[in-house]
């Protein structure tokens, strides 16, 4: 029986559901990102304070509160950390599916909209970041809502309705992440498309003006909304103030025009990111991309998008910090942009070849990896767990890989190479997570330190990373004693210390980085490695008598 195809979009978009759930609730959050937005979360639904987020007690002002508030629900409903960090991007990540479906319908026709979110589900990038509990994948969900708007209101308009709901995405987007305003640039872009555009009719006229400044109240009520009571709240407080000047100043004017990290040359998306993470689409971008620079200025449904994604990708190309994930909101109109010449594209026999490649390459991967986990081949392995544990995962891929390419052989090399992404991915969510998941979260950690110290004593965290706080609630009924997140200074292991000798049955955990001299090793307890960390556990008897600690420090640097 042929399935009605107006059912098929909902049928493949509960499939992309069903994928994408596999591995929910199988691990804990993984640093960096994880633990510290879940752990905001925690404290808001147990302090019944939700407005402004705190950290082991302290204010968290490096991310607006959106994505936090959305994680807080579902830990509220739920008491479940492991639904609660990843549940928000799951949703999300199924709802940016449904909009590129719903975009590529209204642009072009229902099959175009279907393939445009069958290529987006079939990129290496959405399925990471609708499976990590990171802002991201909300983030993306808001900015595509906003140019589905925007394109619905400026190629299919006028439609004041879905401008409006254009602004008021993009004022969600800013307070999941500063930069969800970037789909506005699609306000100039369309004026632009009027000027020099081959086909300047195709654009929606001027809507009137009441229409406009509802859209700009739309924009600005999500905003105003956190804003107004955030410096109302803080002509009083000092802490409040800095967290404001921090969060409105520092981490967005400051982080992009003067960042403190994750440094890269201004070619980094285009040569490291986009041909990698954008994997199986990227090929199809390559070869179209002659088509869209000879048709883009007549056919404003090329133009615009693509217009847009060329601004974000510069945008973010300016700064000297750049992370992968910055440019992801995207990649779904790339997929939009791609679906319209997909089946012509796929005909060209270089691409077929190249997607053979990749495909072949990507199986020689797969069995050199069972090779290494079987012992044939000697790798530092630096998991802290037997690599042979990892050989289901790989020979499961494997398997599916050469079975898949005995299928498709080289004209449907693209759904081979996508077959084989998504049998790894699925691979890698079922058995190697679980694998990974005590040391990458610190959950082994924790749970030798509770087994040490046993359920009655005290427990203090100098130099706390954000999984280390978590686990320890999660493994332990009693709140930790906290002193320093991350390298905690003179004074902070001054109190420590002090903490740690005022009282009987007391443990002080921390990271073997920058401790003081006077920590005596001989009788510390060495509890190994976990996400690269070297950690310690002592009692009073281990701290050596006159400390300086402004003076000393003698630990190894992790």
């Amino acid at each position: 029986m042929k399935m009605d195809t107006r059912t098929l979009p909902v049928a493949a978009l509960l499939l992309a559901a069903l994928y994408l759930s596999v591995g929910l609730g199988m691990r804990d959050p993984w640093p960096p990102d994880e633990p510290r937005y879940v752990l905001v979360a925690q404290e808001m639904v147990e302090s019944s304070k939700w407005f402004l987020p705190t950290r082991g007690g302290e204010l968290y002002p490096d991310k607006p509160p959106l994505f936090m508030w959305s994680e807080a629900v579902v830990y509220a409903m739920s008491g479940s950390i492991r639904l609660a960090f990843l549940l928000p991007s799951l949703l999300a990540g199924l709802g940016t599916l449904w909009l590129v479906y719903a975009c590529g319908r209204d642009l072009w026709d229902r099959r175009t909209g279907l393939i445009a979110a069958v290529l987006l589900f079939c990129t290496f990038q959405f399925l990471k970041q609708t499976s990590d509990g990171q802002i991201d994948a909300l983030l993306c969900l808001w900015t595509t809502l906003a140019a589905t708007g925007f394109l619905r209101h400026y190629l299919r308009g006028p439609a004041p309705f879905w401008l409006c709901l254009a602004a008021l995405a993009c004022g969600l987007g800013v307070i999941t992440k500063g930069v969800g305003f970037l789909p506005v640039l699609f306000v100039p872009l369309a004026m632009l498309y009027r000027r020099i555009g081959h086909a300047p009719g195709a654009i929606t006229p001027a809507v009137p003006a009441s229409w406009r400044w509802a859209a700009v109240g739309a924009f600005l009520l999500p905003l105003l909304a956190w804003v107004v009571p955030l410096l109302l709240l803080s002509r009083h407080d000092p802490a409040i103030a800095a967290y404001r000047d921090n969060i409105l100043l520092h981490q967005t004017v400051n982080r992009y025009s003067t960042p403190w990290g994750h440094f890269h040359p201004f070619w980094y998306y285009l040569v490291r990111v986009i041909p990698l993470n954008w994997m199986s689409l990227s090929p199809l971008m390559l070869f179209a991309l002659p088509h869209w620079w000879r048709t883009a200025r007549s056919e404003p449904r090329f133009w615009l998008p693509l217009a847009w994604v060329a601004l974000v990708i510069v945008f973010f190309s300016a700064s000297p910090a750049k992370r992968d994930i910055y440019i992801y909101p995207a990649l779904p109109l790339v997929a939009l942009a791609v679906a319209p010449l997909f089946d012509q594209l796929v005909r060209r026999t270089a691409l077929q070849w190249m997607y053979y490649l990749l495909g072949s390459l990507m199986t020689l991967a797969l069995l050199g990896a069972v090779a290494v986990s079987m012992g044939w081949f000697t790798l530092k392995n630096s998991f802290g767990i037997p690599l042979a544990e990892f050989t289901s995962p790989f020979v499961w891929a494997v398997a599916t890989a050469l079975l898949s390419g005995s299928l498709f052989r080289r004209k449907r090399a693209f759904h081979w190479l996508s077959v084989i992404l998504l049998a790894t991915w699925l691979a890698y969510r079922l058995f190697a997570t679980p694998l990974l998941n005590d040391m990458r979260s610190s959950k082994g950690l924790l749970q030798e330190v509770a087994m040490r110290i046993g359920p009655d004593a005290e427990l203090g965290l100098a130099g706390w990373r954000e999984q280390t706080l978590l686990q320890a609630r999660l493994q332990r009924t009693a709140e930790p004693v906290l002193f320093g997140m991350g390298a905690a200074g003179a004074d902070q292991w001054q109190a420590a210390f002090n903490w740690l000798q005022s009282g009987s049955s007391r443990w002080l955990l921390f990271p073997d980085v920058d401790v003081p001299a006077c920590v005596d090793r001989a009788r510390a307890e060495d509890l190994g490695m976990f996400h690269r960390l070297h950690w310690l556990l002592v009692t009073a008897d281990a701290i050596l008598p006159a400390c300086d600690f402004a003076s000393q420090s003698g630990g190894e640097t992790a």
